[in-house]
């Protein structure tokens, strides 16, 4: 008697997806720096805690996207967190309606949108929806260590000294931080300028630390912003205007 062979129950198990995309060398071939823009990329390599300043149109905050991108492919950081003060609308985000990473969104639109440009949307999302890419305010941030992180602030014109202490002492083991602002725009009223003095005081002779500024000649985002910037500069000049 023939014996018939049961059809085997155990389901052959496919090969485990990985849980975010494995940014390759090519999502980041199509990028050209200046040498300025690479000067500014490499100190972010070689220090811990970089500070970039700049007028619009330098191309601080694409940089700096750029290098946490980076940092995340070559198994640098196991987390990019991105900071903004969030003060752009005048609203205070306990106002605002929707869930706190809705309230959060609007203000992050320039990290999206470079990110963007580096290793396109569908890659962006899922590393935002498996929780590699984090969105955090300023406000909401006491308390939590960022180990094994690259961290981000940028529009750090508009954060008081006290903000930019409670952002930097959130770095924890294996962290890299990078600061961005331009100190020509400001978004609140009369402001002391706290980050020159976070700079020039707060991280005078800290190892491993570097502060970075863009001159107007290093614009690329259009040519007029150069003359726009001249305009603004003199009428600042010519009225007294911090």
């Amino acid at each position: 008697m023939t014996k018939i062979k049961k059809k085997s129950t155990l389901k052959i198990l496919k090969e485990e997806e990985p849980t975010f995309p494995i940014i390759q060398k090519a999502d980041f071939k199509h990028i050209k720096f200046t040498p300025n823009q690479l000067t500014f990329f490499n100190s972010i390599k070689s220090n811990i805690v970089t500070v970039c300043t700049g007028p619009a149109g330098t191309a601080k905050t694409f940089i700096a996207c750029y290098s946490a991108l980076d940092h995340y492919a070559k198994g640098l950081c196991k987390k990019i967190v991105l900071f903004k003060p969030a003060v752009e609308s005048g609203d205070a985000l306990g106002f605002l309606p929707g869930t706190l990473q809705e309230k959060i969104a609007p203000f992050m639109e320039s990290y999206i949108s470079n990110m963007q440009k580096i290793i396109g949307k569908d890659n962006l999302r899922v590393l935002i929806d498996k929780g590699v890419i984090e969105m955090k305010s300023l406000s909401h941030i006491r308390g939590a260590t960022e180990d094994d992180s690259f961290m981000m602030l940028d529009e750090a014109q508009n954060s008081d000294l006290r903000q930019m202490i409670l952002f930097i002492t959130r770095m924890g083991k294996d962290s890299r931080v990078v600061i961005c602002g331009d100190t020509t725009q400001y978004d609140v009223s009369k402001r002391k300028r706290d980050l020159t003095t976070f700079t020039n005081v707060i991280m005078k002779d800290v190892p491993s630390f570097t502060d970075f500024k863009f001159e107007k000649n290093d614009i690329v985002r259009h040519p007029l912003l150069v003359k726009i910037t001249d305009n603004y500069e003199k009428y600042k000049s010519d009225n007294n205007i911090d």
